[in-house]
């Protein structure tokens, strides 16, 4: 088995150590973790039991989950945009009802109000929810969380390609938009949409086509996410003065944010006083505070907590960055969404990428100590911070 670079080294300490000894379980012991999956659950199970070990009042939490996303969801849009297309001649009435409609699901979707994501057949799932109250009085509450399930590698996360994954993204929806309701509009509007509709076929193809690839790994996206956050709560075992601890790990991440959509509908929380900090895909590059998160609509993170990691940074001299991130979901954008304040820590490469992202090349082998132990000392200064407040 090929060994994380610097795994046996003497100068590492022994909280790395075991970070490593985390992401080589989940990403190799277990290997990939499919959403709502056994190998899911199993992760779930493992990290569980440590919660409990380190004195947490933990459980596992059912979730309704999807195995798969863009199989159900974006054939169905593409499709409601050929119908619209082919119903132009005939029936101009019942093409714009259902582009009006397909628009309307498109947009639920992306903003996280699912309306057709809710009709799909559904997968039992876990999150792995733990507690560990304050031992004075409870002034205010954080929530650490990561994913636990991995993506499917696809063409378009190729490294050769993965650099133009968002402008990709956002030509889909274009073509989506005006292949519903270009045709209408005249000659110019009929050539454009044929184009778009030209390129719909060409993504549903690739999407279908991503169903036959292989789940990976995940050792970056995102067993270092859970390795943080289980370290962190390990040192925080002992509890805060005036701070509850949370830690939730999610299940179906990668297919809707499944998982923390059901904690946010489980628990409420005072808006005011919890403050989310979401680590995901933080093994390899330069830690960065995310500061807008969303591929299409705009989730600010939270400007104190933004606030408090730029002190840390400079006080205690860790190199962090703070960038906005603009491609998929994540958990913290779900918490974004409810009204939460919420955080995302993440790692960039030099050329501002997530390295191995969703492609058979994140395994343990590419994972740096130095960026899980810059990971974990910003995530546990900024819970001492808020505590300390």
């Amino acid at each position: 088995m090929k060994e994380a670079a610097g795994t046996c080294m003497p100068s590492l300490n022994p909280t790395t150590t075991h970070m490593l000894d985390t992401i080589r379980f989940l990403s190799v012991a277990i290997g990939p973790r499919p959403s709502a999956s056994p190998a899911e659950r199993r992760a779930a199970e493992w990290a569980a039991d440590h919660l409990q070990a380190w004195g947490y009042t933990t459980h596992l939490m059912p979730v309704a989950g999807l195995r798969t996303f863009t199989a159900y969801t974006a054939p169905i849009y593409m499709l409601g945009a050929l119908g619209a297309w082919a119903l132009q001649k005939g029936a101009t009435r019942r093409a714009v009802q259902l582009s009006a409609l397909a628009g309307g699901l498109l947009y639920a979707e992306q903003t996280m109000r699912p309306i057709l994501s809710e009709l799909l057949p559904r997968t039992p799932s876990v999150n792995v929810v733990a507690r560990r109250p304050a031992t004075r009085e409870r002034r205010r509450t954080v929530v650490l969380t990561a994913h636990l399930d991995t993506q499917q590698a696809a063409l378009l996360f190729h490294p050769r390609l993965v650099g133009g994954f968002r402008r990709s993204y956002l030509l889909l929806v274009l073509s989506l938009v005006w292949g519903l309701v270009g045709a209408p509009l005249g000659r110019a509007g009929r050539t454009l949409a044929r184009l778009a509709l030209g390129n719909i076929g060409v993504a549903l193809g690739l999407m279908l086509h991503k169903e036959r690839m292989p789940h990976v790994d995940g050792a970056n996206d995102n067993a270092s996410g859970v390795a943080v956050v289980l370290a962190a709560a390990q040192a925080l075992q002992g509890g805060l003065p005036f701070t509850d601890v949370w830690v939730v790990l999610t299940g179906c991440e990668e297919t809707g944010s499944q998982g923390m959509q059901a904690f946010l509908e489980g628990y409420r929380f005072d808006p005011d006083t919890t403050f989310f900090i979401n680590c995901d895909t933080i093994g390899i590059g330069q830690v960065a505070a995310v500061s807008s998160e969303g591929p299409l609509k705009r989730y600010h993170a939270d400007p104190h907590l933004l606030a408090l990691v730029r002190r840390i940074a400079a006080t205690y001299q860790l190199p962090v960055t703070i960038r906005p991130y603009h491609l998929l979901l994540t958990d913290a954008e779900v918490a974004m969404q409810r009204g939460y304040r919420a955080i995302s820590l993440m790692a960039f490469d030099e050329t501002g990428r997530l390295p191995n992202w969703h492609w058979v090349s994140d395994t343990i082998s590419a994972i740096q100590p130095t960026t899980l132990d810059t990971a974990l000392a910003l995530t546990l200064r900024l819970v001492h911070a808020l505590d300390a407040e």
